[in-house]
Formats: C-alpha cells, sequence, structure tokens
C-alpha cells in the first residue's frame, strides 16, 4: 500500500492557463462567443452562414468541415436542452429526420458534447455559445486530465504542464473541433489516473472516479470509445500483471465493478445503435481509411509531433526514478498505433498489415466504422504521457537551477511547434491559424420560425426546397438542420452518416408541390408546418401554394415564408387498403460499385381516405430471389428492408425502393419479390439482364 495521494498543486493554475492558451489562440472569438465560431483558417476564408458552407465548394475538405460544423453546434444545443429539461429520451429521438424514430443513430449522438454546453446554453439559450463553451471546456479537461495525470507519476509540475500542452492543443485534437465527437479522448487520462489510484489505494472514491470518467469518456462517440478500448485493455493487463502480487481481493472486486458500470454505459450508447441496425439494415461496410506509418513521422500530414518524441527520448537517460507504468503506456500507445497504421514502417521496409481491416472481414460491425484511423488519437495520447514521462526523467537529472529553466522552456518549445505557422507547418504539415466564421442567423428569419409559435400550431418543420440528391441535400440539409437549434422543432432535414427511407419519402411529397396531393399528403404525415426559403426556393412555388385552398400565410416577406397547410381530413393506417402494383427494375443492372442498384415496388391507396404509416414506423421485410437456367429455377431468399408510404392521398399510388444488392453473375434473370407480413407476391414484367 502507498502513501494517501495529495490533491495535484498547480492543477487550478494550470487550467486556467490551458483556458488563456486556448482563448489566445481563437481571439477575437471571445469578444463575440454569440455570432461567431473558430474553424481552421485551412478550410477556406471566413466565410457567414449565408454562404451555406459553400464558399470554395470545389474544396472536399473545407465544405464537409463547414457542413459538419453546423450540425455540431445543433447537437451541442439540442442535447444540453434535452439534458436541462429532464428529457433522456430525446438524446436519442433528436428530431432530426423526421419521423424517423432515434435518429441520433445515424450519425454521431454527441451526448456527452450536449453535458459540457449545458452551462453555455443554461447561461445564454443560444447554441453557439454553448458550443464555443463546450469546445473551451473539451480543451481545458484534457489538459487538465493529462496535467493529473503526470504530476501523479513524477510529482513535476513543469512537466505535467507540458505534457497537458501536448495533448489537448495537438492538431488532431484542437484543430478538429469541428468533430468532437471523433477526436474527444478528454477524459481518457483521468480514467488511467483513476485506475491507478484504485490499484494503489482501493478506496471507494477512487472507484467512483474511475466509474465516472469511464462513462463519461465512452458516452462521447464511437471513435473515442473505440480509441479508450484500444489503449485501456493492453495498458490495464500490464499494470494488473504487474502488480498482481500486491493486488487484494476488494480492490480486484472494485476494478470489476467499474468495468461492469463501464460496459453497461456503452450498452446503453450501443443498444439503439445495434437496434436499428437490425430493424432498418442502414447500415453498410464502407472503405475504411486507415491511416500509413509513414503519415505519423514529423513534418507529415499525421504527424504525432517533435517535442514529445524529444521529451520522450527523455527516458533514454534514466532519471533517479524508475516509473513502472512506462511499460504499461508503452504496449498500450503501440496497439492504437498498430490498429490505426498500416504500411512500411521506413522507406522501403517491409509493410505491415492493418489488424483492423482483418478483424473488420471477420466482424461485420466493425467494417461499418469509417475511419479507423483515427484511433491513432490513442498514439498521440500514449506519447504525451511517455514526453511527460521522459521530461521528469531530465528534470531529476540536470542541476535544480538548469531545471528551473529547462520546465518553462520545454512548455514554450511546445507551444511554438504547436502555434507558430512556420514550425507547425513545417511538423504538423498544417498550418495552426484559426479564423472567425460568423454563424448568427438572421434575426428575421428566426421570426419566420417563430410565427408557428404565435399561432400556436405545434408539429415539425419541413424546410423547403428540399432535394435528396445533388447539391441540396449537402447544402441544404445542414443548413436547415442548424437552424433547428433555434427554433427547437423537429425539422425533416437529414444531415448524418446515414440516411433514412423516410428522408427520401419526404423528399418525394415535397417534389410534388403545390399539388393538392403533396399538401394532403404531408399534412397527414406531420408535416404541416411549411417554410419556404427565398434565397435558394421558387417565387412561383411560394405564390401558388399561398393561393392554394386552406393554406394559411403566417409569415410573408423577408428571407422566407411560413405557411401552414390544411388538415388532411378522414386519414387510415389500415395495410390492408393498400394494393401492390407490378414490381419494376431497370432491364439492365451493373455491377460497377459506385452504382445503387434498386427496385420500385407501386403502392396503390384504394381508400377515399388518406394513408397514413402507423407510428412508430417500423419497415417490413422484402424477399428477393433471383431466376435462371432453362428450366428456371430460383436461387435463395434475399432479405431487405421495405418502408411503406408515409402518407398516400386517396385513390394515389407511389412508388417503394430498395437495394437489389448484391447482383448475381452476369446473365438474364427473373426476378420474384415478396412480403410475407402482407401476402404480397411480385414479378417483374421484364427479364433482367446483369452486366459485368
Amino acid at each position: 500500500m502507498g502513501a494517501r495521494p495529495s490533491r495535484p498543486p498547480g492543477l487550478t493554475a494550470a487550467m486556467v492557463a490551458y483556458a488563456l492558451v486556448a482563448v489566445v489562440w481563437t481571439y477575437p472569438l471571445v469578444l463575440d462567443p454569440t455570432a461567431t465560431v473558430p474553424i481552421p483558417s485551412r478550410f477556406g476564408p471566413a466565410t457567414t452562414l449565408a454562404d451555406r458552407g459553400l464558399a470554395d465548394h470545389g474544396d472536399s475538405i473545407s465544405v464537409p468541415a463547414r457542413n459538419d460544423q453546423l450540425l455540431t453546434i445543433w447537437g451541442a444545443a439540442r442535447n444540453a436542452g434535452s439534458i436541462l429539461g429532464g428529457r433522456p429520451g430525446r438524446l436519442i429521438d433528436h428530431g432530426l429526420c423526421f419521423p424517423m424514430p432515434n435518429a441520433a443513430v445515424l450519425g454521431e449522438h454527441m451526448m456527452e458534447l450536449g453535458l459540457l454546453a449545458v452551462p453555455g446554453f443554461a447561461l445564454s439559450a443560444d447554441p453557439v455559445a454553448a458550443y464555443n463553451l463546450a469546445c473551451l471546456l473539451l480543451l481545458v479537461i484534457a489538459g487538465a486530465s493529462m496535467f493529473a495525470l503526470i504530476r501523479h507519476w513524477t510529482g513535476s509540475t513543469a512537466a505535467a504542464f507540458s505534457a497537458g500542452l501536448l495533448f489537448a492543443f495537438h492538431p488532431a485534437r484542437s484543430a478538429n473541433l469541428t468533430h468532437p465527437a471523433v477526436m474527444g479522448l478528454h477524459w481518457a487520462p483521468l480514467v488511467v489516473l483513476a485506475f491507478e489510484r484504485l490499484v494503489a489505494w482501493g478506496r471507494w472514491r477512487d472507484l467512483a472516479a474511475l466509474t465516472l470518467a469511464a462513462c463519461l469518456q465512452v458516452t462521447v462517440g464511437a471513435y473515442p470509445m473505440l480509441t479508450l478500448t484500444c489503449f485501456a485493455f493492453p495498458y490495464g493487463l500490464v499494470r494488473l500483471l504487474q502488480n498482481r502480487r500486491t493486488l487484494q481481493q476488494k480492490q480486484l472486486w472494485k476494478l470489476g465493478f467499474a468495468f461492469a458500470a463501464t460496459a453497461a454505459a456503452a450498452f446503453f450508447i450501443l443498444a439503439p445503435y445495434l437496434e436499428s441496425a437490425e430493424t432498418w439494415r442502414l447500415f453498410k461496410p464502407r472503405t475504411l481509411t486507415i491511416v500509413a506509418y509513414r503519415d505519423l513521422y514529423p513534418g507529415a500530414k499525421f504527424s504525432v509531433g517533435a517535442a514529445c518524441l524529444l521529451m520522450a527520448a527523455g527516458l533514454c537517460l534514466g532519471g533517479r526514478r524508475r516509473y513502472p507504468v512506462l511499460g504499461a503506456v508503452v504496449a498500450a500507445t503501440l496497439v492504437c498505433t498498430a490498429v490505426s497504421a498500416q504500411g512500411a514502417l521506413w522507406t522501403g521496409g517491409p509493410a505491415l498489415p492493418s489488424p483492423y481491416a482483418w478483424a473488420a472481414g471477420h466482424f461485420d460491425f466493425l467494417a461499418f466504422v469509417r475511419v479507423p484511423g483515427a484511433i491513432r488519437l490513442g498514439c498521440y495520447m500514449g506519447l504525451a504521457m511517455l514526453a511527460g514521462l521522459g521530461l521528469a526523467s531530465i528534470l531529476e537529472k540536470i542541476p535544480r537551477r538548469a531545471a528551473l529553466i529547462l520546465g518553462p522552456a520545454a512548455a514554450v518549445a511546445v507551444l511554438a511547434e504547436t502555434f507558430h505557422p512556420a514550425l507547425a507547418s513545417r511538423v504538423y504539415l498544417n498550418p495552426p491559424e484559426m479564423t472567425l466564421r460568423r454563424v448568427a442567423p438572421d434575426p428575421a428569419l428566426l421570426e419566420v420560425y417563430r410565427s408557428f409559435n404565435d399561432e400556436g400550431y405545434g408539429g415539425a418543420v419541413l424546410d423547403l426546397p428540399f432535394g435528396s440528391s445533388g447539391l441540396a441535400a449537402f447544402t441544404d440539409m445542414p443548413y436547415y438542420t442548424y437552424m433547428s437549434a433555434f427554433h427547437r422543432r423537429e425539422v425533416a432535414a437529414c444531415y448524418n452518416s446515414h440516411l433514412p427511407p423516410t428522408f427520401f419519402n419526404v423528399a418525394r411529397m415535397a417534389a410534388r408541390l403545390p399539388l393538392e396531393r403533396a399538401r394532403v399528403e404531408l399534412s397527414a404525415a406531420g408535416l404541416a408546418n411549411l417554410v419556404l426559403h427565398h434565397d435558394a426556393g421558387e417565387p412561383e412555388l411560394s405564390r401558388r401554394l399561398a393561393a392554394a385552398p386552406g393554406v394559411k400565410v403566417l409569415h410573408s416577406g423577408g428571407p422566407a415564408t411560413a405557411l401552414r397547410l390544411p388538415p388532411p381530413g378522414p386519414v387510415h393506417s389500415d395495410v390492408r387498403r393498400l394494393l401492390p402494383g407490378p414490381a419494376a427494375a431497370a432491364p439492365v443492372l451493373s455491377h460497377a460499385h459506385w452504382r445503387r442498384q434498386v427496385v420500385g415496388i407501386e403502392i396503390a391507396n384504394r381508400s377515399t381516405a388518406a394513408w397514413v404509416s402507423p407510428r412508430p414506423l417500423r419497415p417490413l421485410t422484402a424477399r428477393i430471389r433471383w431466376w435462371s437456367g432453362e428450366p428456371p429455377s430460383p436461387g435463395p431468399w434475399l432479405e431487405r428492408r421495405m418502408l411503406l408510404p408515409l402518407a398516400l392521398a386517396p385513390h394515389e399510388t407511389d412508388t417503394v425502393r430498395f437495394e437489389l444488392a448484391p447482383l448475381p453473375q452476369p446473365g438474364i434473370y427473373g426476378l420474384d419479390i415478396s412480403v410475407p407480413e402482407l401476402g404480397w407476391q411480385m414479378f417483374p414484367a421484364d427479364p433482367i439482364e446483369v452486366v459485368p
């Protein structure tokens, strides 16, 4: 048993220092935190919200970053409001992609980001201010947690402060505030610290700290959860083996409880994803993005940095103290590096395969992760730990007067390498400068949305124009999503990693406007509140809708028009009144991997009342099989998910589409489609040719 721990001296001062670094780095954000957000200058010149993220739209990097930032602002504010309002269910069923249930599973849930945004949202009720304060807290927590860990290991405040700078402000983290759910590993050093304290002293407060820190970390996002797993397991295994002779049964029980509680928190987060994956079958294997080892070297695009390597080299000098944790940190760092990278370690060297790619080939759910290269953040974290240990070893070995100079000099070197444009460009390839993007919405547009409240109309909002493909889907959707952070209503807009069939269904209904059929269907589907944006819409559509019978104009002029559709009249949800038409598919299908091959089934509402799909929405199982040969014989049944129309006007039809992939070998085929739950059986009228 070791001595009782004391509070690390200087922790409060270090937190203030990290906050000041962040404020200076993003200046003049502090002067206008409710209207602007920081974004790396390399993503292009500063833009306004009116640009909808389209400045330099030919830049394939800057446009997603800007659009993703709008989504992140929305997620922080939406989740903060749900937490403050005591509505935990809204953290998953969060209001995008209406009427898709539990739509948070279509992308990152941003639950922990919402928690960090609570102070800013509670003080200002402003989504932009809440996001900015959450980002500041994220950086401060990262620096402070690494500071506390290194100070616990070494007793050196100088080494701990430099390690905190290396971890909190590494460009892979600090320059990626547009994706906090990807780079948010800020609680992980506290997990390690609480683990060490529990192993050493076994106190209840250490168990509480470990459980809380680990649960917070797993609620950040999928990538940080994977990274924590890759780092914590080898680290914990090595440390438990090292302490196997001194560990008492009570400590093992407490460690087991902390692990079980963390696993329960992870399951709570993952369960809706797993359920949706089974119910909707939206998640599919993706092309894995794995970094190359050579890209981690100083001067490369994913550089680990030079200062951390130089400080870590101090471990070779051998200080007066030995650090038992060294082997565990090295093991965890190597595992994270190996999982996230592949290729040759040096030019001309042997190429190392990716264990993640191998595992994804055997476990489908791992293939759903698009960028396993993000696990390299565990490598950066481990190197920051090694740098802290190495600098402490150097400071122990040199005279005290020299140590008093070298300690601050190391922090200055880290700051220079990170923020000086010339040095940062040489070490990290990308310059560190931040620019401010003005995202404050037009007050006149907020008045348009408020008109629904003024009239007492509830329900979701459909922003128009609404497109499911092309540039509009990539620019309008994040814009509409962002605006919902201010009007706080559910929206049909979808801007996520995956697009549900509801999105395409709403787009089909919206495309039929201003026809009476579309007005009936949208109203029946729960989308009676329309906002037509003048900067991207068609003036003729606005005029024709305003003149349509029963449509009420709530706000006209300025940036948009707000309209309320009339009630749809009688409605029903009886599937027995739906009639399937013939299945139709393209007569020639290609194996080209970028083409999405679909089959369409025509659905007719043979009732005098409008059809409304029952809530909560649930897709049906459609079975497909190919026929080939002479005489033709059937292949095996393939299951797909099919969603009935959200709404159908009386005596109208709509086409339900779902994928045919995987395609059979090239040849001429018949197609057999059935929906067992409804007793439907369909055959395309013409044979289908599958070409190479």
